[in-house]
This record gives structure tokens, C-alpha cells and sequence, in this order.
């Protein structure tokens, strides 16, 4: 088995200019501010919408806030409901505004946002012979436009893994603009799958993407059960900080991250009861050296389930060779973490990280075929 971690490059930087052009167009196109600010139907709709985000932020805070929307609205006053309806308009159209403007460098100026994704995508996909399942994270799709799922379903079946499931074609509210990108490929039949949705979410994302979890139930060898749970949690204020080129602490904490591995956990547990072999694996977004990760061990424990590669080299930032820096923002470089596990009921029997490295003596434009090294677990 395989876990395997993506990435989108240039998320941050594009993502804060699709932000500048959605509040510039707003304060310039006097039409647009008015339908935005000057109440009725669409301001209260704006509002109710970032209140959505509060509540999916940070829970039962957002029922204050409904209720003044609702209030200023039955009274005709809206100055809550402008502030909160600019927030809902802005949070909304900062994804379009920025998909925008990537595509106009891609024509203009297509150098500057080289990431080699068909070349690294093909090279991903030569992989897959050599392992019975791989789970994914960052599979993402945009708006519903499936082609890379498309091709790395179809390469998997060419090479055995003829069964594939992964976290949907479009966002789950109140995301707008992305999936999870959780998948897996499998040899073995897949007879059971459940999308999971966290909670609760990080404020600078609700409405992008929705993170969350991936739970399928394989018919194994010799009719062995085996429950499988991918995840990829939130990565916290780490990802504006090194999207904006602040050099993060090693060790930082992420509690938001942890919550959301406990939380699936709880359910995880209910889905796999008849299994008899569970695996928890994915993008944690914890180092393995972390307070928080050592919680989510003894968690995990609870269940039976033990880490896999306790003296795991590192996923992330490695300075290794080759050092991957084309999808690596410089922040995150020469810092190497463990933030990639997998759990198991079951003592398995070797493991190693997987570089995914460019092929030896290409000129291909990339080091590694993601920001995020691959760890590989054998279990026969």
C-alpha cells in the first residue's frame, strides 16, 4: 500500500490576488456594490452565507449572528448585514477572480506558473504496478472538471488496480470551488465507501475546500476485510505563512488538525467493527516529533491501531536528494517534517518512504512528482 500526498502550486499567492481583484471590483463597479450592500435578498443571502462559514469555523457562533441578519432584515437597517454581506460576496468570489487570473498567465505569460503537472502526473501513474492499493490526497477537482481523477483511474486499471473511489466530482457546501481530493485504488474490490466532512474547518478555507476523510471497505486476499481510512486534514496558519514566504517553526502546533483526526476516528471505528484489518493513513499535518501527534497515538491506540513507521525519515521539506523545490513554497524548504503516517491493526511486515522522484537523467522541469514524499507499507 501506498500514501501519497499532492499539491497545488501557487494556491496562496493566486488565491490573495483573486482576493484583491474581488474587494477592487467591488468598491469600483458602483452597480455591484449596490446589489451587494444595499440590503434586500442577495445581502441577506451574502450574509447568511459567511455565516455559514462562522458556524463551520467555529460552531454555535454563528447563531448570534443569524439572528441579527434576520433582525436588521424584518427591521429594514442593514448595516450588519452589509459588513457580513461584503464578507459573503468576497469570500465567493475570490475563487473565481483568481481562476481567472490563472488562466490569463498561463497564456500571457505560462512560465511563470510551470508546474509540470502532465509530466509529474505521468510519471505518478508508472508507479502504480508495483502496489495493491494507494490512497491520495489532493486528487483535487475543481468545479466539477474530473480529468486528472480521469486519468490516474484509467492508468490505474491498466495496471491492476481496477477499482477506484474517491471524495466526489464537486464541493461540499459551503465550499464552493473544490473537493477534498481524497481517493483510492485498489487491486482488491471495493464493497463500501463513506465520505466524511470535518466539523469544524480553518477560517482562510470553508469556502474553497470542505476537508475531510475517506473510509472504504476492501474485500482483501483470501476474503480478509480490511477498512481503510484516508484523511487529510486542515494544515493550519502554516499554509498562509509559507504561501506568503514567512518561514514556519518546525514544531508548531495544530490543533485544529488534531481535533479533526479524532473526530473521524470516532467514526471510523463504527465503520470498520466487522473488519478484520483496519488502516488509518493519509496527510495528518502533524509531525511525527509533535505533543499533538503523541495525543492522536494514544487515540489511535484505543483502537487497536499502532504506527507503522515510528522512525519514518522525513515527507516533507526534505533536504535530501533530490530536493524537491518547483511545488515546495521556500518557506517550507530545508525544514524536513514526518507529517505523512499510516496506523495498523496489524504489525506489518516493511516500510519505506518513496521518493516519486523525476526519472534519472530527464530533463523534466520537476524533482518529485509531489511536494510530499509517499510512505509505503507491506503487510505480506
Amino acid at each position: 500500500m501506498i500514501s501519497h500526498g499532492g499539491c497545488v502550486r501557487f494556491a496562496v499567492p493566486l488565491g490573495l490576488a483573486g482576493l484583491a481583484i474581488a474587494v477592487l471590483l467591488l468598491f469600483s463597479v458602483p452597480w455591484l456594490r449596490s446589489l451587494v450592500v444595499g440590503g434586500g435578498w442577495l445581502s441577506l443571502a451574502l450574509a447568511l452565507y459567511v455565516t455559514v462559514g462562522a458556524w463551520s469555523c467555529k460552531g454555535l457562533c454563528f447563531l448570534p449572528i443569524a439572528c441579527s441578519c434576520i433582525w436588521e432584515a424584518q427591521h429594514e437597517r442593514h448595516a450588519i448585514l452589509a459588513f457580513l454581506a461584503t464578507f459573503g460576496y468576497v469570500f465567493l468570489a475570490l475563487c473565481p477572480c483568481a481562476q481567472v487570473l490563472t488562466c490569463a498567465i498561463r497564456r500571457v505569460r505560462p512560465e511563470w506558473i510551470f508546474d509540470a503537472q502532465e509530466r509529474r502526473l505521468q510519471n505518478f501513474c508508472s508507479f502504480l504496478k508495483d502496489y495493491d492499493v494507494v490512497c491520495m490526497q489532493e486528487v483535487t477537482i475543481f468545479w466539477g472538471l474530473d480529468a486528472i481523477a480521469s486519468i490516474i483511474r484509467d492508468a490505474g486499471r491498466a495496471h491492476g488496480l481496477g477499482h477506484f473511489c474517491n471524495s466526489g466530482r464537486w464541493p461540499a457546501f459551503p465550499a464552493t470551488y473544490a473537493t477534498s481530493g481524497l481517493a483510492v485504488l485498489s487491486r482488491f474490490p471495493i464493497t463500501r465507501a463513506k465520505p466524511f466532512h470535518f466539523s469544524t474547518q480553518s477560517w482562510f478555507e470553508w469556502s474553497i475546500v470542505k476537508r475531510g476523510a475517506l473510509m472504504v471497505e476492501l474485500e482483501g486476499p483470501s476474503g480478509c476485510k480490511l477498512a481503510l481510512l484516508n484523511v487529510h486534514t486542515t494544515s493550519g496558519i502554516e499554509v498562509l505563512e509559507s504561501g506568503v514566504g514567512r518561514r514556519a517553526e518546525k514544531k508548531r502546533a495544530n490543533p485544529s488538525g488534531l481535533n479533526q483526526l479524532i473526530e473521524v476516528l470516532d467514526v471510523f471505528e463504527e465503520f470498520s467493527r466487522s473488519a478484520e484489518h483496519r488502516i488509518f493513513c493519509g496527510d495528518f499535518n502533524l509531525p511525527k516529533d509533535s505533543h499533538a501527534f503523541s495525543i492522536l497515538k494514544a487515540r489511535a491506540k484505543a483502537l487497536g491501531l499502532q504506527d507503522c513507521f515510528p522512525d519514518s525519515p522525513p515527507t516533507f521539506g526534505c533536504v535530501d536528494d533530490p530536493q524537491e523545490v518547483l511545488l515546495t513554497k521556500p518557506a517550507d524548504r530545508g525544514l524536513p517534517k514526518v507529517l505523512d503516517h499510516v496506523f495498523s491493526n496489524k504489525k506489518c511486515r516493511s516500510a519505506h518512504v518513496e521518493k516519486l522522484a523525476a526519472p534519472v537523467g530527464s530533463d523534466s522541469g520537476y524533482q518529485q512528482v509531489s511536494d510530499h514524499r509517499a510512505v509505503a507499507v507491506s503487510w505480506q
